[in-house]
This record gives C-alpha cells, structure tokens and sequence, in this order.
C-alpha cells in the first residue's frame, strides 16, 4: 500500500529539518561544553599559580597551602566551589594535601610524568565517588636540595556536568518539539495544494 503524497511530503520536510535542527543543537552543546570546560580550566590555573606561590615563598622550605579558614562542615558545604590541592613527589609520593582531603586525590601517572618534565598537565578522574578534572602543574623551588613537585589542583565537574545533562534534555525536547511542528505545519500546507 502507498502512502498518500502529503504524508511523503510532510514527513521528508520534517526529516529534513530534524536533521538541520539536531545538528546546530550539537554544535551548541558542543561549544557550551568547550567554554565550560575552558572557564573551569582557567580557574584551576589560577588557584595552582596562587598554591604554587604559597607552598614555595616560605624561606624555610616548609611547605604549606594557602586555605580558607572554614570548618569541615562549611568545606562540605562549599562543594562545587572547592578546589583540592596535592603536592606529589616526581615519584609520585604523596607530601602535602590540603586539610579538608582525607584521601589521596586521584594520580594520573602520565600527567604526573609530564609535570614532572615541566609541562602542566590535565586529567579527570573520580574522588569520592565524585568526578573531578585535574591541573598538574610543576613546581619549581631553589636550591640543589629541592627535588621537583608537582602541585595537583582537583576541581568538582558536578555543576559542570549536570548543567550539560539539563541543556542535553533541552535540546534534545527542542529538536522533537521542532520537527512535530514542521511535520504538522507541512502537513497542513500539503493539504492546501
């Protein structure tokens, strides 16, 4: 049995423009995914260039963070704001991390190699259950005693991530929403020919 010409019409008009649709929506989702990813990066190179002056500047060569005077509970509830810091070894031991991290941040061990060479490093993982993106940026401190660091600095992507699902849903009801009403539009003027 053959379809009626206004149903071949009306559909490949919808087809056509849930192509067209779905496809600037990708890239919108795409490019919203880029310029969060890029203002977070951002910020943890500035906390690891603030970290790094900290834990280098005391002439004793004690190594301290600079942190927020909050208690546990208030760190917990900063969440999605907090920024964890590490301080490795070039060998990967553990020296320094900050008050609030029970646990080790999760180790990349070619990020790690990397820093260790001098280049700053990125990388995700998860900590407690939690996914985060790390900077791993070389430290440099003076003297032949000092063998080379690497600071970690470990941000949350929880926001991050939610607010991609959020607009991936959006877009995604955009798309459907766009293509019944061109298939009903289409529809409708294919009646009046």
């Amino acid at each position: 049995m053959k379809r009626p010409l206004r149903f071949e019409l009306a559909s490949r008009y919808a087809a056509a423009v849930a192509l067209g649709i779905a496809l600037v929506a990708a890239i919108g989702y795409f490019v919203l995914r880029d310029t969060l990813d890029r203002q977070i990066n951002a910020s943890q190179l500035s906390v690891a260039s603030i970290q790094a002056s900290s834990v280098t500047d005391d002439p004793t060569g004690e190594m301290h963070f600079h942190e927020w005077d909050v208690t546990a509970e208030e760190a917990m509830s900063l969440g999605d704001l907090n920024r964890y810091s590490q301080i490795w070894s070039e060998a990967g031991e553990s020296l320094l991390r900050s008050r609030y991290l029970a646990d080790d941040l999760p180790v990349d061990s070619v990020a790690l190699a990397r820093a260790a060479m001098g280049d700053f490093a990125w990388s995700e993982g998860r900590l407690r259950g939690q996914h985060v993106r790390s900077i791993f940026y070389p430290l440099g401190r003076l003297g032949e005693s000092h063998e080379r660091h690497i600071l970690q600095v470990a941000a949350p992507l929880s926001t991050r991530d939610r607010t991609m699902r959020t607009a991936g849903l959006f877009l995604i009801g955009f798309v459907l929403l766009v293509s019944l009403g061109s298939f009903v539009g289409s529809w409708w003027l294919a009646g009046k020919t």
